[in-house]
């Protein structure tokens, strides 16, 4: 009982008597149902018109059954549907109703009884209604559709415009609102009643890509490549994307009239270029040894990830420029972000500022012979755990040490003047040429660099030819400056044909940018160079060694050093690389010069 209820029979008591309302609480107490019956409201029944509780629920239930299962069809300008409330999700929750009506009869006490007849009770049970359920019903009639913007498309190969189309979608809250005045009105189901629905318009229109239609039948025509840093390609056709090309809906910053579809070309790079692109960056955990070297768990690699908002701008501007002979249009670098990995040291490197991932270098030696493989590993181990202090220059034939038997290599074949001959470390170049695109792609400045004397296929993957990099003791040889603000601490290894040179110190933030390889002036000679032996027989000739074709190929590299901060600049403990001032945003010409080899043959000398 309410407080509210509880002031009025206490002004009962006072007013009649106690006696007397003792008398007439005893006569309520024994009223039949229908007089209770009569005190309870609910909107969907009227139960006065029950002699029993029970009749009551039961009544109460067949209402509930027969709002949820009446037939209702709702109509609306895209069409009609024929249902039910229940198979929209509609629900009643009547049975804590009718729990109560059936057991007042025996659960209700005397006060009970008294305070329902003379202050009544509101059974109205609740309507819940599924939006979900709501949505689902609407899902297959056809009745909802997205809007969609007028667009270019291609119909047997011509441009054209495909028409826009206004969306329409259920008013799920109009409708909801529907549902409980039906409930509220006595359960009462019409037979039909409004479906109402929003309209949603597009954007752009058929009239507006009009006036860009030359445009787009211009651009159809275009088609592009897109390259990564690895020489990885992706053809881009644009009559297969001439949708990407929508009138400027908002204030643009180049004056143009058009501009690319953001939600397409999104789509396009999410599911095309980024499965094959994109990489997540792998940590290493480095860790002294007792002889004070350091051991590698893991090798560390930057994560890559596409800069789609560039890779818009880029392709906006590859359309709007002609292709020349000089600048091929044709030709987009991918425009990618570097995410760093998780690098974990000791305190000893800690103080050494080698903390964090500076550059990678990698190579393949595929179809090596044994003893070329043997060598190639033997260097990458002489290299690895090697320490370069801050602003030394790096020498690598300086710390190679003798390359002997007594040291582990093995006779294989090396380049010397015109002979291809078996020198012991034979194979070498594999390691300095690894070494050489370390430092590249580490931003650091090359001091002294010599291509073979003619192509090596061994060099050509995955970039291509130019960044190979010859070394023989004493000369040449392979260097390069540490100009970064600390040591750099070098890890090198091989897994299985795979070849690794990683860079660890302090990554100041430059960035590196390489072009090419570009390959031009082809020579080559169709004269065999032949070797007279007695160990063949008489007028046998044996091919010695292939012709190679002679070409020059330029790679160019561009470091972008960092803007330095006023503190960084007046700080005497803060290293500045000195060529920075110099060096930064230079285009660098790495330059290569393959000479043209005739095949060698050996030819049995004649009796």
């Amino acid at each position: 009982m309410t407080r509210s209820q509880t002031q009025v029979l206490a002004g009962a008591l006072l007013s009649v008597g106690l006696l007397s309302f003792v008398a007439a609480a005893y006569h309520i107490t024994k009223l039949p149902d229908a007089h209770f019956l009569s005190r309870i409201h609910a909107d969907q029944v009227d139960f006065s018109a029950y002699s029993s509780f029970e009749e009551a629920a039961l009544a109460l239930q067949i209402e509930e059954e027969n709002f949820l299962t009446a037939p209702l069809t709702l109509v609306s300008e895209r069409g009609q549907i024929t249902t039910s409330l229940g198979a929209l999700g509609v629900d009643a929750q009547s049975e804590d109703s009718v729990q109560y009506l059936l057991n007042f009869p025996t659960d209700a006490n005397a006060l009970d009884k008294i305070t329902l007849y003379l202050f009544g009770q509101n059974l109205s049970p609740t309507l819940t209604i599924s939006e979900q359920a709501l949505k689902t019903a609407f899902a297959e009639t056809g009745i909802e559709q997205g809007n969609k913007d007028a667009s270019f498309g291609v119909e047997n190969g011509q441009v054209v415009i495909l028409e826009e189309q206004i969306g329409y979608g259920i008013d799920l809250k109009t409708l909801t609102k529907q549902i409980e005045g039906y409930w509220e009105n006595g359960a009462t189901v019409p037979a039909s009643d409004t479906l109402p629905l929003l309209t949603s318009e597009p954007a752009i229109r058929t009239a507006e890509l009009e006036s860009l239609l030359p445009l787009a039948e211009k651009f159809a025509k275009r088609s592009f490549t897109l390259t990564d840093e690895y020489g990885d390609s992706w053809d881009l056709a644009m009559i297969d994307h001439i949708d990407w090309i929508k009138p400027v809906t908002e204030f643009s910053s180049t004056g143009a009239e058009w501009e690319i579809n953001e939600a397409p070309f999104i789509t396009f790079v999410e599911n095309t270029l980024v499965p094959e692109v994109e990489q997540d960056p792998l940590p290493v955990v480095i860790t002294e040894k007792e002889d004070g070297s350091y051991e590698f768990t893991g090798s560390a690699r930057f994560g890559r990830e596409i800069d789609k908002t560039e890779l818009r701008t880029a392709l906006f501007n590859a359309l709007q420029t002609e292709p020349t002979e000089e600048e091929p249009a044709s030709s987009i670098a991918l425009p990618l972000i570097q995410t760093k990995p998780e690098i974990t040291v000791p305190d000893s490197l800690k103080e050494r500022g080698i903390t964090e991932l500076v550059g990678v270098g990698y190579s393949t030696y595929k179809t090596s012979p044994t003893n070329r493989i043997a060598n190639v590993n033997r260097g990458f181990q002489q290299f690895n755990s090697i320490i370069i202090e801050q602003g030394a220059e790096f020498s690598f034939t300086g710390l190679m040490g003798p390359i002997d038997a007594a040291h582990g290599w093995l006779p294989e074949l090396v380049i010397k003047g015109d002979e291809t001959i078996p020198e012991y470390g034979g194979g070498l170049c594999q390691v300095s040429s690894t070494m050489f695109r370390a430092a590249l792609y580490s931003g650091l400045p090359i001091t002294a660099r010599k291509n073979h004397s003619y192509a090596v296929s061994y060099y050509a993957y995955p970039y291509g030819y130019g960044l190979d990099a010859t070394v023989y003791d004493p000369n040449p040889d392979l260097r390069f400056m540490n100009d970064t603000p600390a040591d750099l601490l070098i890890q090198g290894y091989t897994d299985g044909f795979d070849a690794y040179f990683v860079f660890y110190g302090t990554n100041d933030g430059r960035t590196v940018t390489m072009e090419g390889p570009y390959s031009y002036d082809y020579t080559s000679i169709s004269t065999p160079q032949i070797t007279i032996t007695d160990e063949l027989a008489p007028g046998e000739r044996v091919l010695d060694s292939y012709a190679h074709t002679g070409f020059k190929t330029d790679w160019y590299r561009t470091v972008l050093y960092p803007t330095y901060t006023e503190d960084q600049l007046t700080d005497p403990n803060f290293i500045i690389s000195p060529y920075a001032a110099t060096a930064s945003g230079v285009r660098e010409n790495i330059h290569s010069a393959y000479e043209a080899r005739p095949a060698k043959y050996l030819e049995g000398a004649s009796e």
